[in-house]
């Protein structure tokens, strides 16, 4: 399995999207597994994934400058 993320401002809004490729080599496997809309966040990265395939996130929020 394949994985992909964007960070994308479109319209004033933020989006962070993590994309999934289920069979690979499949152009049209692609999925979005999910994504957020937040104002306030610039930046978002997936940083590592659990054995049970949970997935911690880095982000970076615009207003503050502050990482969470």
């Amino acid at each position: 399995m394949l994985c992909a993320y964007t960070n994308v401002y479109i319209q004033g809004k933020h989006t962070f999207m993590l994309w999934v490729m289920k069979d690979y080599g499949l152009e049209e496997s692609w999925y979005i597994i999910f994504s957020i809309v937040d104002p306030d966040i610039c930046i978002a990265s997936p940083k590592y994934r659990f054995a049970d395939s949970e997935v911690l996130f880095w982000c970076l929020h615009r207003e503050s400058g502050e990482n969470a």
